[in-house]
Protein backbone atom coordinates (compact mmCIF):
# COMPACT_ATOMS: atom_id res chain seq x y z
CA UNK A 1 0.00 0.00 0.00
CA UNK A 2 1.62 3.63 -0.51
CA UNK A 3 -0.44 7.33 -0.44
CA UNK A 4 1.17 10.39 -1.02
CA UNK A 5 0.86 13.13 1.46
CA UNK A 6 -1.59 15.54 -0.04
CA UNK A 7 -0.31 18.51 1.47
CA UNK A 8 3.13 19.03 1.13
CA UNK A 9 3.22 16.74 -2.64
CA UNK A 10 6.58 14.93 -1.38
CA UNK A 11 5.82 12.42 0.63
CA UNK A 12 4.62 8.93 0.55
CA UNK A 13 3.75 6.17 3.01
CA UNK A 14 4.06 2.42 2.66
CA UNK A 15 3.65 -0.33 4.45
CA UNK A 16 2.37 -3.90 3.40
CA UNK A 17 1.98 -7.53 5.24
CA UNK A 18 4.71 -7.73 7.54
CA UNK A 19 6.19 -4.50 6.42
CA UNK A 20 5.49 -2.00 9.08
CA UNK A 21 5.00 1.84 8.35
CA UNK A 22 7.47 3.86 6.24
CA UNK A 23 7.87 7.58 5.41
CA UNK A 24 9.85 8.41 2.15
CA UNK A 25 11.02 11.83 1.28
CA UNK A 26 10.60 11.93 -2.68
CA UNK A 27 13.25 14.72 -3.01
CA UNK A 28 15.99 13.09 -1.37
CA UNK A 29 15.21 9.31 -1.52
CA UNK A 30 15.38 8.93 2.21
CA UNK A 31 14.09 7.36 4.76
CA UNK A 32 12.12 9.77 7.21
CA UNK A 33 10.03 7.51 9.77
CA UNK A 34 10.25 4.09 10.40
CA UNK A 35 7.88 2.99 12.55
CA UNK A 36 8.30 0.36 15.33
CA UNK A 37 5.91 -2.85 16.06
CA UNK A 38 3.82 -1.94 19.20
CA UNK A 39 4.90 -4.51 22.39
CA UNK A 40 3.80 -8.47 22.43
CA UNK A 41 0.60 -9.32 23.99
CA UNK A 42 -0.79 -10.23 27.46
CA UNK A 43 0.55 -13.73 26.40
CA UNK A 44 4.29 -12.32 25.45
CA UNK A 45 3.64 -13.01 21.71
CA UNK A 46 4.42 -10.84 18.45
CA UNK A 47 1.64 -9.07 16.61
CA UNK A 48 1.73 -9.76 12.79
CA UNK A 49 2.14 -7.08 10.91
CA UNK A 50 -0.22 -6.07 7.87
CA UNK A 51 -1.09 -2.61 6.79
CA UNK A 52 -3.78 -2.51 3.99
CA UNK A 53 -4.50 1.43 3.57
CA UNK A 54 -3.32 4.72 5.23
CA UNK A 55 -4.02 8.24 5.31
CA UNK A 56 -2.11 11.18 5.88
CA UNK A 57 -3.66 14.07 8.73
CA UNK A 58 -2.70 17.69 8.74
CA UNK A 59 -0.02 18.45 11.39
CA UNK A 60 -1.34 21.31 14.17
CA UNK A 61 1.74 24.17 14.63
CA UNK A 62 4.50 24.23 12.99
CA UNK A 63 5.59 20.75 13.46
CA UNK A 64 8.10 19.14 11.51
CA UNK A 65 6.63 15.42 11.83
CA UNK A 66 3.61 13.73 9.87
CA UNK A 67 0.92 12.17 11.45
CA UNK A 68 -0.49 8.69 9.67
CA UNK A 69 -3.79 6.82 10.19
CA UNK A 70 -3.68 3.23 9.38
CA UNK A 71 -6.06 0.30 9.09
CA UNK A 72 -4.62 -3.35 9.23
CA UNK A 73 -5.65 -6.87 8.27
CA UNK A 74 -5.52 -7.91 11.69
CA UNK A 75 -8.69 -5.35 13.08
CA UNK A 76 -6.54 -2.49 14.29
CA UNK A 77 -6.69 1.18 13.43
CA UNK A 78 -3.27 2.84 14.77
CA UNK A 79 -2.76 6.86 14.79
CA UNK A 80 1.20 7.52 13.87
CA UNK A 81 2.96 11.11 14.46
CA UNK A 82 6.43 10.94 13.48
CA UNK A 83 7.88 14.07 15.24
CA UNK A 84 7.06 11.94 19.07
CA UNK A 85 7.41 8.36 18.23
CA UNK A 86 8.10 5.10 16.31
CA UNK A 87 5.16 3.32 17.90
CA UNK A 88 1.53 4.75 17.76
CA UNK A 89 0.34 7.79 19.77
CA UNK A 90 -3.34 5.69 19.57
CA UNK A 91 -4.66 2.75 19.25
CA UNK A 92 -7.64 0.77 18.71
CA UNK A 93 -7.24 -3.68 18.83
CA UNK A 94 -9.73 -5.68 17.34
CA UNK A 95 -12.24 -3.33 15.68
CA UNK A 96 -15.18 -5.42 14.13
CA UNK A 97 -15.00 -9.30 12.91
CA UNK A 98 -13.13 -8.80 9.72
CA UNK A 99 -9.88 -7.30 8.19
CA UNK A 100 -9.68 -3.76 7.47
CA UNK A 101 -9.65 -2.87 3.78
CA UNK A 102 -9.86 0.70 3.32
CA UNK A 103 -10.13 3.75 5.03
CA UNK A 104 -10.97 7.96 4.68
CA UNK A 105 -10.52 10.70 6.63
CA UNK A 106 -13.28 13.23 6.24
CA UNK A 107 -12.05 17.15 5.10
CA UNK A 108 -12.56 18.13 8.78
CA UNK A 109 -10.50 15.23 10.35
CA UNK A 110 -13.25 14.79 12.48
CA UNK A 111 -13.80 11.27 11.76
CA UNK A 112 -12.15 7.91 10.05
CA UNK A 113 -14.21 5.88 7.97
CA UNK A 114 -13.66 2.01 7.84
CA UNK A 115 -14.65 -0.50 5.46
CA UNK A 116 -13.85 -3.97 5.55
CA UNK A 117 -13.87 -7.60 3.40
CA UNK A 118 -17.60 -7.99 4.30
CA UNK A 119 -18.93 -4.27 2.94
CA UNK A 120 -19.26 -2.72 6.49
CA UNK A 121 -18.68 0.84 6.74
CA UNK A 122 -18.19 2.15 9.76
CA UNK A 123 -17.36 5.63 11.33
CA UNK A 124 -14.85 6.31 13.83
CA UNK A 125 -14.34 9.52 16.14
CA UNK A 126 -10.73 10.10 15.11
CA UNK A 127 -9.64 11.98 18.21
CA UNK A 128 -10.75 9.18 20.25
CA UNK A 129 -11.34 6.55 17.90
CA UNK A 130 -14.90 5.34 19.38
CA UNK A 131 -17.30 4.16 17.00
CA UNK A 132 -20.15 6.76 16.26
CA UNK A 133 -22.22 4.08 13.39
CA UNK A 134 -22.40 2.45 10.43
CA UNK A 135 -23.60 2.48 7.13
CA UNK A 136 -24.82 -0.37 5.48
CA UNK A 137 -25.62 -1.07 1.93
CA UNK A 138 -22.10 -2.97 0.11
CA UNK A 139 -22.27 -6.43 0.26
CA UNK A 140 -18.77 -7.03 -1.28
CA UNK A 141 -15.91 -6.57 0.89
CA UNK A 142 -14.92 -2.50 0.18
CA UNK A 143 -11.71 -2.00 -1.39
CA UNK A 144 -11.76 2.06 -1.57
CA UNK A 145 -13.00 5.20 -0.02
CA UNK A 146 -13.71 8.58 -0.78
CA UNK A 147 -14.91 11.71 1.03
CA UNK A 148 -16.23 14.70 -0.83
CA UNK A 149 -13.72 18.12 0.00
CA UNK A 150 -16.44 20.09 0.26
CA UNK A 151 -20.44 18.05 0.40
CA UNK A 152 -21.14 15.49 3.35
CA UNK A 153 -20.81 12.81 0.99
CA UNK A 154 -18.79 9.33 1.33
CA UNK A 155 -18.46 6.86 -1.79
CA UNK A 156 -17.84 3.32 -1.39
CA UNK A 157 -16.81 0.85 -4.40
CA UNK A 158 -15.75 -2.81 -4.17
CA UNK A 159 -16.25 -6.23 -5.33
CA UNK A 160 -20.08 -6.30 -5.43
CA UNK A 161 -19.87 -4.02 -9.19
CA UNK A 162 -21.49 -0.96 -7.57
CA UNK A 163 -21.16 2.64 -6.49
CA UNK A 164 -22.33 3.78 -3.03
CA UNK A 165 -22.95 6.61 -2.31
CA UNK A 166 -24.25 7.87 1.62
CA UNK A 167 -24.57 10.91 3.04
CA UNK A 168 -22.44 11.24 6.02
CA UNK A 169 -24.57 13.05 8.54
CA UNK A 170 -27.90 10.92 8.09
CA UNK A 171 -25.77 7.23 7.07
CA UNK A 172 -28.51 6.88 4.43
CA UNK A 173 -28.26 6.37 0.68
CA UNK A 174 -27.78 9.05 -1.92
CA UNK A 175 -26.81 7.35 -5.04
CA UNK A 176 -26.15 3.68 -6.08
CA UNK A 177 -24.09 2.76 -9.47
CA UNK A 178 -23.97 -0.32 -11.27
CA UNK A 179 -20.27 -0.13 -12.94
CA UNK A 180 -20.24 -3.72 -14.66
CA UNK A 181 -17.09 -4.42 -12.80
CA UNK A 182 -14.93 -4.85 -9.81
CA UNK A 183 -13.44 -1.31 -8.65
CA UNK A 184 -10.92 -0.71 -6.63
CA UNK A 185 -10.30 3.02 -6.35
CA UNK A 186 -12.75 6.10 -6.75
CA UNK A 187 -12.39 9.40 -6.41
CA UNK A 188 -14.81 13.04 -5.95
CA UNK A 189 -14.06 15.67 -7.81
CA UNK A 190 -14.20 19.15 -6.67
CA UNK A 191 -17.32 20.77 -9.04
CA UNK A 192 -19.82 20.65 -6.44
CA UNK A 193 -23.56 19.67 -7.07
CA UNK A 194 -24.70 18.77 -10.78
CA UNK A 195 -28.39 19.70 -11.86
CA UNK A 196 -28.92 16.41 -13.74
CA UNK A 197 -31.31 16.54 -17.20
CA UNK A 198 -34.46 14.17 -16.39
CA UNK A 199 -36.42 13.06 -19.33
CA UNK A 200 -40.17 13.23 -19.71
CA UNK A 201 -42.25 10.15 -21.05
CA UNK A 202 -40.49 8.53 -24.02
CA UNK A 203 -42.70 8.27 -26.75
CA UNK A 204 -43.42 4.85 -28.49
CA UNK A 205 -41.53 5.92 -31.08
CA UNK A 206 -37.50 6.99 -30.63
CA UNK A 207 -34.43 8.08 -32.51
CA UNK A 208 -30.98 6.70 -32.33
CA UNK A 209 -28.28 8.39 -33.62
CA UNK A 210 -25.84 5.48 -35.62
CA UNK A 211 -22.21 8.02 -36.49
CA UNK A 212 -24.14 10.94 -38.53
CA UNK A 213 -27.48 9.01 -39.68
CA UNK A 214 -30.68 8.80 -37.44
CA UNK A 215 -32.32 5.78 -37.32
CA UNK A 216 -36.52 5.17 -36.07
CA UNK A 217 -36.99 2.74 -33.69
CA UNK A 218 -39.95 1.21 -33.09
CA UNK A 219 -40.85 -0.11 -29.42
CA UNK A 220 -41.23 -4.25 -29.12
CA UNK A 221 -44.62 -3.60 -27.83
CA UNK A 222 -45.96 -1.97 -30.73
CA UNK A 223 -44.65 -3.70 -33.38
CA UNK A 224 -46.55 -7.27 -31.49
CA UNK A 225 -49.88 -4.93 -31.27
CA UNK A 226 -49.24 -4.36 -35.57
CA UNK A 227 -48.83 -8.48 -36.28
CA UNK A 228 -51.83 -9.08 -33.97
CA UNK A 229 -53.69 -6.39 -35.88
CA UNK A 230 -53.25 -8.22 -39.02
CA UNK A 231 -54.71 -11.57 -36.98
CA UNK A 232 -57.84 -10.32 -36.29
CA UNK A 233 -60.69 -11.56 -37.38
CA UNK A 234 -64.09 -9.66 -38.56
CA UNK A 235 -67.67 -10.48 -37.65
CA UNK A 236 -68.61 -11.22 -41.27
CA UNK A 237 -65.93 -13.40 -41.82
CA UNK A 238 -67.42 -15.40 -38.72
CA UNK A 239 -70.82 -15.49 -39.87
CA UNK A 240 -69.62 -16.66 -43.50
CA UNK A 241 -67.82 -19.53 -41.21
CA UNK A 242 -70.84 -20.31 -39.59
CA UNK A 243 -73.07 -20.81 -42.60
CA UNK A 244 -70.78 -22.65 -44.11
CA UNK A 245 -70.82 -25.25 -41.26
CA UNK A 246 -74.69 -24.88 -41.31
CA UNK A 247 -74.95 -25.94 -44.85
CA UNK A 248 -72.27 -28.89 -44.63
CA UNK A 249 -74.55 -30.49 -41.59
CA UNK A 250 -77.63 -30.24 -43.72
CA UNK A 251 -75.73 -31.98 -46.66
CA UNK A 252 -74.81 -34.64 -44.22
CA UNK A 253 -78.33 -34.85 -43.15
CA UNK A 254 -79.17 -35.46 -46.56
CA UNK A 255 -77.00 -38.35 -47.21
CA UNK A 256 -78.55 -39.82 -44.23
CA UNK A 257 -82.19 -39.91 -45.43
CA UNK A 258 -81.03 -41.38 -48.44
CA UNK A 259 -79.18 -44.30 -46.79
CA UNK A 260 -81.89 -45.18 -45.03
CA UNK A 261 -84.63 -45.31 -48.01
CA UNK A 262 -81.69 -47.36 -49.65
CA UNK A 263 -82.45 -49.79 -46.87
CA UNK A 264 -85.85 -49.98 -46.97
CA UNK A 265 -85.84 -50.66 -50.76
CA UNK A 266 -83.63 -53.64 -50.09
CA UNK A 267 -85.90 -55.05 -47.51
CA UNK A 268 -88.82 -55.33 -50.06
CA UNK A 269 -87.21 -56.48 -52.94
CA UNK A 270 -87.39 -60.51 -51.55
CA UNK A 271 -91.25 -60.12 -51.13
CA UNK A 272 -91.27 -58.89 -55.04
CA UNK A 273 -89.15 -62.17 -56.36
CA UNK A 274 -91.79 -64.69 -53.83
CA UNK A 275 -94.38 -63.59 -56.15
Amino acid sequence: MMRLDSATQTVIGVGGKEHDLNLWSLETQQVLFKAKNVTHDKLDMRVPVWIKDLRFLSVPGNSNGHRVVVGTGHRHVRIYDSSTKRRPVQELDNFGENPIQSLCVSPDETRVYVGDTAGNLDILDLRTLKHMGRCTGPVGSIRDLGCHPTLPYIAAVGLDRMVHVFDVNTRKYRHTIYAKQRLNSILFCSDGLKDIPVADDEPTRKKHKAGDEELDFVDDDEEEEEVYEGLEISEEEEDDDDGDDDGDDDGDDDDDDDDNDDIDNDEEDPEDDSD
